[in-house]
């Protein structure tokens, strides 16, 4: 069984991204792969990405209790032994393992127990990194130097496209890494992996789906990433003119106003969000049925609404199949061709 150790650096540089993507390439070959998430900061219920990634594993019966961090990040050798153990779990059933890491590991990575986990285990390791003007290089250096005769890969991720060429010059070029004769690849920010989905967004807002529940087709839809938001009633061109210039979107619209309501069905919408307290007409209902388009209705006004999306969460959107499968394609895209392949061979 060979093993994969994800190690980030920076918030939310993509880790959980990353591994569900590669599980899938690894998968091709009719491989077993199962991904641990040995380390989390909430309880195994409250991890959002946990429980996503447990649901897709090869072996769906492994359970295992994750170790719950506190701030200061205090691993023990007690700790490792357990991780050891979970891990030991994943081989009985699994070709390849993926272990998901801990970001703030990498500060102190001269004195974490995780390097003798990763010799131990033998792991490869791929390094996450979020793209920025704030990289800091001598953090990076010292992880690579203390996982020299593990890292296989270091890919610089949600990099905002403006910075590519600076992230390029600095990172690559000017610095003591390219010495280390890694494969490093770069991927631009994508906006459906920063998007929220349907069923973020409505429970965020505390709003209520007037569809009946048991219907299937749109259940599935509640996993639509919203790439926009558009507010009906702004403009005096037709609505399926104003609402087409934009796809995967969340139309806001009074719940009184079904003649918007309807031309935003006909557009490419992921859901429809009806404010002041009323539900849609029959009508509307049908349509949405017929469209496979959730409809959440929420009780404040258009504008209180705009103010409460304002404040959501945008670093902490959960993982799903779709942004699972958007991930393998900026993979296939950006990556040098040969650069998960290296990760095999070697």
């Amino acid at each position: 069984m060979t093993i994969f150790y994800i190690a980030g650096s920076g918030i939310k540089p993509g880790k959980t991204s990353f591994a569900s993507s590669f599980r899938t390439y690894l998968s091709k070959n009719e491989k077993k792969v199962n991904i641990l998430k040995p380390f989390t900061f909430f309880s195994q219920s409250s991890d959002p990405d946990m429980n996503y990634l447990s649901r897709n594993n090869s072996n769906t019966n492994l359970s295992y209790e994750p170790l719950v961090l506190s701030q200061e990040l205090e691993i023990t050798e007690e700790m490792i032994s357990k991780v050891s153990d979970i891990i030991k779990l994943s081989s009985d059933n699994a070709d390849h393992t993926i272990i998901e890491g801990i970001n703030e590991f990498e500060e102190n990575t001269s004195s974490s127990p995780i390097p003798l986990l990763i010799d131990k285990l033998n792991a490869k390791v791929i390094l996450i990194i979020r793209g920025s003007e704030n990289i800091d290089l001598n953090l990076i250096e010292n992880t690579i130097s203390v996982y020299r005769n593990n890292i296989k890969l270091i890919l610089i991720n949600r990099t905002p496209k403006y910075m590519i060429p600076t992230v390029k010059n600095s990172f690559i070029e000017n610095s003591q890494i390219q010495y280390y004769d890694l494969p490093i690849d770069i991927i631009p920010e994508d906006r459906t992996m920063l998007s929220p989905s349907v069923s973020e967004i409505g429970s965020f807002l505390n709003a209520k789906f007037p569809i009946n529940d048991d219907i299937s087709e749109l259940i599935e839809k509640l996993n639509t990433p919203i790439e926009y938001f558009m507010i009906g009633g702004w403009s005096l061109d037709s609505g399926i003119h104003v609402f087409s210039k934009r796809n995967n979107k969340a139309v806001i619209v009074k719940g009184d106003r079904p003649d918007l309501q309807m031309a935003a069905l006909e557009t490419s919408t992921s859901c429809l969000i009806l404010t002041n307290g009323q539900e849609p007409i029959q009508y509307v209902v049908q349509h949405a049925i017929k469209k496979q388009i959730p409809i959440l209705a929420v009780d404040e006004s258009t504008q209180e609404i705009m103010n409460n999306i304002n404040e959501f969460p945008w670093e902490n959107t959960e993982m799903t199949n779709i942004k699972s499968i958007q991930f393998g394609n900026l993979l296939e895209k950006y990556c040098q061709e040969t650069s998960l392949a290296t990760i095999l061979e070697n």
